[in-house]
């Protein structure tokens, strides 16, 4: 069975549209686009990455690290964006409002298709940015006392026990990432 390496952790964006392709391949995590693209040049594997968003346009990441080399897009996914902001909910806080909320994690693509949001409901708060939407969820997780957030999908919220403080907080309801299967 053929590698198929994807962002990760699990969580991530990636992570759920790699779901579909689970019995094809073996399902493999990557911190960042240089190791993803890098692992996969090594074991001639195949790569799921965001290739255009209707906000954003094309990710440019994927765009610098496919480079000029050689490689083969197998198909082409396009997914709804549909983003939360998410929270933990402790047995002695409770719950949390938006006005609690002192940091919000996020990769940069998720942080930009949600700036309407963020300027209207949580401005001043300090955004830290990390590599994917899984990984925002963990740093959460990981949080002891600061009351901290992240952007990403419902789904990863469920699969790390967090809860969706807001829904669709995406600036266009409308909005889409496409990702390419690629065989490098």
């Amino acid at each position: 069975m053929n590698n198929l390496y994807v962002l990760g952790p699990k969580g991530s964006v990636s992570s759920f549209v790699a779901q579909r392709f689970a019995r094809a391949y073996k399902i493999v995590y990557c911190r960042n686009f240089t190791e993803l693209f890098r692992r996969a040049r090594r074991s001639g594997g195949v790569v799921l990455a965001p290739v255009q968003n209707k906000i954003i346009g094309t990710v440019e990441e994927t765009k610098r690290q496919m480079g000029s080399g050689e490689w083969h897009i197998i198909r082409r996914i396009r997914v709804p964006v549909r983003f939360v902001l998410a929270v933990k909910m402790s047995e002695k806080a409770g719950r949390i409002g938006l006005e609690d909320v002192q940091r919000i994690y996020g990769p940069i693509q998720a942080v930009d298709q949600c700036r309407k949001f963020l300027r209207k409901y949580c401005r001043g708060v300090p955004i830290t940015l990390v590599q994917t939407t899984g990984a925002a969820f963990k740093k959460v997780v990981q949080l002891k006392r600061l009351k901290g957030a992240a952007i990403g999908a419902s789904e990863g919220a469920m699969l790390h026990n967090l809860y969706a403080l807001a829904a669709n907080i995406q600036d266009d309801r409308d909005d889409w990432t496409e990702f390419a299967l690629v065989h490098l």
